[in-house]
């Protein structure tokens, strides 16, 4: 309901490609979430199929390298620094995804996606469309594209990819 009272609403899909494929190949990626932005501020993060993160082979720290005051070397702390390096060293949480975007349960975000009185901005709405349909989704209403407006305004730009163009 907050969704379609907006004006209009952005739309970007999370995906994941397939085994062995191009991650830019909409035709061989899988939705792994769905985010909404209904106003300037507030946003909602759908996860569909999030997988629990399993650590690498290889181990890695979760410290960093700091300078000693005495020494002047470099020695490894014993605390985490970054967040993300605290938020592995607290434990991998358990994943939490809503239902696939087929059951009836998830028919309001269907038909909120494929409304097309529903105006909607997308970064690359083309790859999100071409992914939604696989998933047996028709995005309507697209009203606006980020990355081609970008290239509109600059063609000749090396990369029309949301963090450049924010």
């Amino acid at each position: 309901a907050e969704a379609r009272s907006a004006p209009y609403i952005a739309v970007n899909i999370q995906t994941v490609a397939d085994q062995g494929a191009n991650p830019s190949d909409p035709m061989r990626s899988s939705i792994v979430a769905i985010s909404i932005a209904v106003a300037p501020g507030k946003a909602y993060y759908l996860p569909v199929a999030h997988r629990r993160y399993e650590t690498p082979q290889a181990s890695f720290e979760l410290t960093s390298e700091e300078p000693q005051p005495a020494r002047k070397s470099k020695a490894k702390t014993a605390e985490p620094v970054s967040i993300a390096a605290k938020a592995l060293a607290a434990g991998v949480p358990d994943v939490a995804n809503l239902p696939r975007l087929d059951p009836p349960e998830m028919r309001a975000l269907r038909e909120l996606l494929e409304d097309p009185t529903v105006r909607k901005t997308a970064q690359n709405g083309k790859f999100d469309g071409l992914v939604l349909r696989r998933a047996g989704i028709q995005l309507r209403g697209l009203d606006f594209d980020t990355i081609m407006a970008s290239y509109v305004l600059d063609p000749g730009g090396r990369s029309h990819g949301l963090d450049v163009v924010a």
